[in-house]
């Protein structure tokens, strides 16, 4: 992450020579979901600065300016004026040479007491006029969503950080989002990372790629938190058996941060992670069959990011 053009620059040479010595075809950029629309570089600014880098780096937008806009009026119906102004804005990221938009929160666990808390309806305007501008322009949006399955109380290990105390289900609503535009696809982000809810399972995640066609999801194989693919080095055998189930539905994301030394925070905490997430990702495309592991590692990126 970074603040201007030539912190972008750099940031961006790291990354590509971390590909390149990892083997990577393409690794794929693009901003968090940020609260504060002038933190971080987006669009058509971060496409500036990975243009010498070639078919290297590829970059989703939004996270950085879409996602503000879109927690700014979580609680309210946006006018027809400010429709229109996160239209455009969608529509530039597009035209920037996006491959896809992200990373959008509709609710993000604060993580950190660093970390926000993000919420926003499934219905909201803003929304719906990103789910038309992906399907109109075949571009998938990442998006996050920690699901919750019943009214609930904040568990213990988040306390201390941003979260309200209490929590209600919200996985009705992301399904709606997913049949308001069937041609809009939505990858959701952090798939077998673990939650501290117990409702992103293999079980749920069946059933939502059963019931829409839309819907992909990202790995991420590692974490502390309960129900982790490799969550204490352990195989999680329903998690591998959800992604053998449904090869063309996974794509693989280490959820890695590549931030500016001086920045600090929550970025650098998970920055650290890379390693450890980097192995976690061979040792996930080991368990899997050759022809699936092929499928997550590259051939479904390629398709859904319209990759090289």
């Amino acid at each position: 992450m970074a603040t201007d053009i030539g912190g972008a620059k750099a940031l961006a040479a790291e990354v590509a020579a971390f590909a390149q010595a990892e083997g990577m075809r393409t690794a794929l950029l693009f901003p968090p979901p940020q609260m504060g629309q002038d933190s971080i570089l987006d669009g058509p600014e971060f496409s500036a600065a990975l243009v010498e880098f070639g078919p290297r780096l590829a970059f989703l937008g939004g996270g950085a300016s879409l996602n503000p806009l879109l927690q700014a009026a979580a609680e309210r119906t946006p006018t027809p004026s400010e429709l229109d102004v996160f239209r455009k804005r969608a529509e530039l990221i597009a035209q920037s040479g996006a491959r896809g938009f992200g990373e959008i929160a509709l609710h993000h666990l604060s993580m950190t007491s660093k970390h926000p808390y993000e919420l926003v309806s499934a219905d909201h305007p803003y929304l719906k006029v990103l789910m038309d501008v992906a399907a109109a322009r075949d571009l998938p949006i990442d998006l996050h969503f920690d699901p919750i399955l019943a009214q609930s109380t904040l568990p213990e290990a988040l306390r201390g950080n941003k979260n309200p105390s209490g929590f209600t289900p919200n996985v009705d609503g992301f399904e709606r989002l997913l049949a308001y535009n069937r041609g809009a696809r939505v990858i959701w982000a952090h798939a077998g990372g673990g939650d501290d809810f117990g409702a992103f399972t293999p079980h749920l995640v069946t059933r939502l790629l059963t019931e829409h066609p839309n819907l992909y999801l990202s790995v991420r194989p590692r974490s502390k938190r309960p129900g982790a693919i490799l969550g204490t080095g352990e195989r999680n055998d329903a998690w591998l058996a959800v992604i053998e189930s449904f090869p063309d539905r996974f794509v693989m994301g280490s959820d890695s941060f590549f931030v500016q030394s001086t920045r600090g925070g929550a970025a650098q905490t998970f920055a650290e992670r890379l390693g450890s997430q980097t192995q976690a990702i061979r040792r996930v495309l080991q368990l899997l069959t050759p022809e699936t592991a092929r499928k997550v590692a590259s051939e479904n990126a390629i398709r859904l990011y319209h990759l090289p």
